[in-house]
């Protein structure tokens, strides 16, 4: 028996897995990715790889962290590599990173019988001569109305004398990145006889308006309070006995005061741009001693003015408003201060488009 021994010594290296993270970003949005370190690994040197083209890798000094931003719809692949200086181990984790488009949404207001042609926007990244156009379907189906594909745009026609919301959307592929954009499309055609305002009448009490006057729950004799209420007492027991216009239900009772202008009523709408529309409400004086002084603006700009002088007896005030833009700002505002008087009510706000019928 020799008594020899033969020793073979084996090296073994074990390598980390190498990862992969999927990830999805909005245009315009940002997104930060942290590499998990591998257990017996000492993260010394953390570096990137990749040849982003579509967004931008930043490492994030002393973390083992990156930030990818992108303004371009696409697709990139990046990456995060740890080094452990000691035994020369790296470990790599590849980032697959897809930039969406944002849906975007388009609100019309459409006079009745017209028709208007919408386009998705062909976002930074997308090759037009790549891309296919279609409608949705399901709940997005029209219901109202047809449509013509044109590019990148439809041309939307309601049906003759059809009132009411519509909705579509148009979905823009770009074949060659497998990316979609959706553009959601809601459509309204009002009746020219409804009221464009909310709560004219004050049935739902104290909202769907904007005020600088002080609401007031129960009596009192304060300058520049009001309250939604039944009766002109209910606020000053001064106030000769007011019921709202009609006899009954809710109306804004307005105590004035020295210091004006003074914002009473104000309501932000959507209008059909350059078509006239009437607007009008109800008004009465609450004091003798005093008149009051109202003026009606749209956008800031002063329309019309108006004496309420009926005391006890409603009185209806009317005036035609037409605006460049879909919104319109509406406000009714006390001009002309008084220690005594400026106390009055007002009821029964209505927009409706001229000569609707």
């Amino acid at each position: 028996m020799l008594g020899i021994c033969d020793t073979t010594i084996i090296t073994l290296t074990v390598l980390p897995n190498k990862d992969t993270i999927p990830d999805t970003i909005y245009v315009g949005d940002s997104v930060v990715i942290c590499k998990v370190i591998e257990a017996g690994l000492s993260p010394d040197l953390v570096t990137t790889c990749g040849t982003e083209t579509v967004g931008t890798v930043t490492q994030n000094n002393g973390t083992i962290c990156i930030t990818y931003a992108s303004n371009t719809v696409g697709r990139d692949t990046s990456c995060i590599i740890v080094c452990d200086k000691v035994t020369g181990i790296c470990d790599t984790t590849v980032l697959i990173l897809t930039v969406l488009p944002k849906p975007d949404t388009i609100s019309v207001l459409l006079p009745r019988d017209s028709s208007i042609v919408l386009c998705n926007d062909l976002e930074n990244g997308f090759n037009f001569n790549n891309v296919t156009v279609s409608t949705c379907t399901g709940n997005l189906t029209l219901q109202g109305g047809t449509l013509v594909i044109t590019d990148t745009c439809i041309k939307y026609t309601p049906f003759i004398n059809f009132i009411g919301d519509d909705k579509t959307c148009i979905i823009v592929c770009d074949t060659v990145l497998g990316i979609c954009d959706t553009t959601y499309i809601f459509i309204r055609i009002p009746d020219p006889c409804d009221n464009m305002l909310v709560n004219g009448g004050f049935d739902q009490g104290n909202i769907g308006f904007v005020t600088t006057m002080n609401n007031s729950i129960g009596q009192t004799t304060a300058e520049n309070t009001y309250q939604i209420s039944t009766n002109s007492t209910n606020l000053n027991p001064l106030f000769s006995n007011v019921t709202g216009f009609g006899g009954t239900g809710n109306f804004l009772i307005a105590n004035g005061q020295i210091n004006t202008p003074t914002t009473v009523w104000e309501e932000t709408v959507s209008l059909l741009p350059n078509i006239n529309y009437e607007f009008s409400f109800a008004g009465v004086n609450l004091f003798p001693s005093q008149p009051t002084y109202v003026e009606l603006s749209l956008n800031g700009n002063s329309v019309d003015t108006f004496v309420i002088t009926n005391t006890s007896d409603w009185q209806l005030y009317r005036s035609v408003i037409k605006t460049a833009t879909n919104n319109a700002t509406i406000k009714i505002r006390v001009v002309q201060g008084s220690l005594y008087g400026n106390d009055f009510g007002l009821d029964y706000f209505a927009l409706v488009q001229a000569n609707s019928g």
